[in-house]
């Protein structure tokens, strides 16, 4: 007697694997993460986060990697000092949007994060990097879930402020000649004498 049984059925059974969770999207301000200041400015990136897990967000820090040029100046994490929206997290299937704005104290502060151009940075110097963001995902209850990072290619340009054009001399000149001509001709007009 010969008991072959076949291995599909032995192995046959509901297999499940756990769906991963959503990962969050991240939405630069601008968009193409390229700012512009002068030496000595401080800049920085808005931004618009959505989670899409069923777990809260938190981010952890954010910072840069892979900078061409940090002469340029230096970057500042704001983001993770709130770390979300209300008590330090982004509620499941929700957004968080913030443009930037910058103060001494970064709690107090909005956005990403501060890029400080340095004051002797030359005009037209240029610094590219990745942004990291480092956030973890907790369950409702409270649970380690898992961790994960968004980047997003950034740049500062220094650009030196462009000063008030001063005026032409062709301009001046006209306007001294109009001048001498209206001077001129309110002393060449006779006065009128009054009758007696």
């Amino acid at each position: 007697m010969n008991l072959r049984v076949p291995l599909l059925t032995i192995f046959c059974g509901a297999a499940t694997i756990a769906p991963l969770a959503a990962s969050p999207i991240l939405t630069l301000a601008p968009v193409n993460g390229a700012l512009t200041g002068a030496p000595g400015d401080t800049v920085g990136w808005g931004f618009g986060l959505q989670n899409n897990s069923a777990d809260t967000l938190t981010i952890t820090s954010s910072f840069l990697i892979n900078e061409t040029n940090s002469s340029v100046g230096s970057y500042s994490d704001i983001i993770s000092y709130a770390g979300g929206p209300a008590n330090a997290m982004t509620q499941p299937q929700s957004n968080w949007t913030q443009s930037f704005g910058y103060n001494i104290d970064p709690a107090l502060s909005t956005g990403v994060g501060a890029f400080f151009i340095n004051t002797n940075a030359p005009n037209g110097a240029i610094d590219s990097a990745q942004l990291v963001i480092a956030y973890e995902l907790d369950t409702i209850a409270g649970n380690f879930d898992s961790s994960g990072v968004l980047t997003a290619p950034v740049s500062v340009e220094v650009a030196s402020p462009t000063p008030a054009p001063e005026p032409s001399l062709s301009a001046l000149i006209g306007f001294a000649v109009a001048g001498l001509w209206l001077a001129r001709r309110s002393t060449a007009t006779p006065r009128r004498k009054g009758t007696e």
